[in-house]
């Protein structure tokens, strides 16, 4: 289980929070982080919900809290811009739960060709989009990786 406190100050921020993605640190740096995206869970802040491919927003798939495009949320659970949210995280066997303050919002059966292990970090999504982090929950490991991915933003 992965507990993470959020905030976020304008409704154009976004970022993700990554689980499950093979090491990072190819020879081809600036690909790198394209294998926490095509090979991990990316678990959405966007409060828009922006679908890049069909260039619309309130997308279910692409909302704070959705398993990105493959878990959409049930509802939206965020509390008003500025004010810290949490995320409760549990990924068991094939199986990804997603909490945001005290409600269930996702859940993702099936591992859809993604590893049931890895590491976690997070996605600073585009230049000018300030997510802040407050608080970190989980296995030891993690938490130097979360630390060290903390620290690249």
């Amino acid at each position: 289980m992965l507990t993470v406190q959020w905030r976020s100050n304008n409704v154009f921020d976004i970022q993700e929070c990554f689980i499950r993605f093979p090491m990072l640190g190819s020879n081809d740096p600036a690909n790198d982080w394209k294998l926490a995206v095509d090979q991990g869970y990316e678990i959405q802040i966007d409060e828009r919900g922006y679908d890049p491919n069909t260039d619309t927003t309130g997308s279910p798939l692409h909302l704070t809290g959705a398993v990105y495009q493959l878990a959409p949320v049930a509802m939206l659970a965020s509390k008003a811009l500025g004010e810290w949210n949490t995320f409760v995280i549990e990924a068991i066997g094939a199986e990804i739960k997603v909490a945001l303050n005290g409600l269930l919002v996702s859940h993702l059966v099936g591992n859809h060709g993604r590893p049931l292990k890895g590491h976690i970090g997070l996605q600073n999504h585009h230049a000018g989009s300030r997510v802040q982090f407050s608080q970190y929950d989980g296995p030891a490991q993690a938490l130097v990786e979360f630390l060290v991915e903390s620290i690249r933003l």
